[in-house]
């Protein structure tokens, strides 16, 4: 499958303070306008038309992205994942080591 990706900073989506995950890709509470389930379309990500990424992408683009400057994170917009817990289960982010 082949994805287009794009890079933001938080302050690129108009955030100059930062902000919340929820903000920025909505959560699975998100609502549309007749009040129906409509999981991760609230945050500013879907305001301009961005989609969520494959869970998968993350270390595909990871193995791509050869002259990843030290000390560079990537964080890839993506569902949660659930722990088997019930907890969110959280990847580390794609840095170069």
């Amino acid at each position: 499958m082949k994805v287009d990706t794009v890079a933001f900073r938080v302050v690129d989506l108009g955030f100059a303070e930062g902000a919340l995950t929820r903000e920025i890709i909505g959560s699975d509470r998100d609502r549309d306008l007749f009040g129906h389930s409509a999981p991760f379309t609230g945050g500013r990500a879907n305001q301009l038309g961005l989609k969520l990424c494959p869970p998968d992408l993350a270390p595909h683009l990871r193995l791509q992205y050869n002259d990843q400057p030290r000390g560079e994170r990537l964080y890839v917009a993506m569902k949660p994942i659930t722990a088997s817990d019930g907890g969110a289960a959280y990847f580390r982010s794609c840095e170069h080591f």
